[in-house]
């Protein structure tokens, strides 16, 4: 499993994602630097897709927990972060248009 500290914004050649239109993941835990990775489980959207705010995009899980992430706009996303790589939390995995 390949470890994502600082995903790339530039994915085909885009422009930087500003933080009003990324998509975190989830901080469900304030522990151990152990438990500061979690993993994207499943993106349930394919890189491109029209979402509507509130659509369930993805899944993280971080030890034998497991959150949905949720589109916070409307609009294209583009992933960031491929399914069932290692992810700090509170890393941008994708980001609207």
């Amino acid at each position: 499993m390949r470890r994502v500290r600082t995903p790339s914004p530039r994915r085909g050649g885009g422009a930087s994602p500003s933080l009003s239109r990324a998509v975190f993941f989830p901080v469900i835990t304030g522990g151990a630097e152990s438990e500061r990775d979690g993993v994207l489980a499943t993106w349930f959207v394919p890189d491109g897709a029209q979402v509507t705010e509130g659509e369930r995009l993805a899944q993280g899980a971080i030890g034998t927990q497991s959150v949905d992430v949720t589109a916070p706009k409307k609009g294209v996303v583009h992933l960031l972060v491929d399914q069932g790589n290692a992810v700090v939390q509170g890393t941008p995995i994708a980001f609207i248009d």
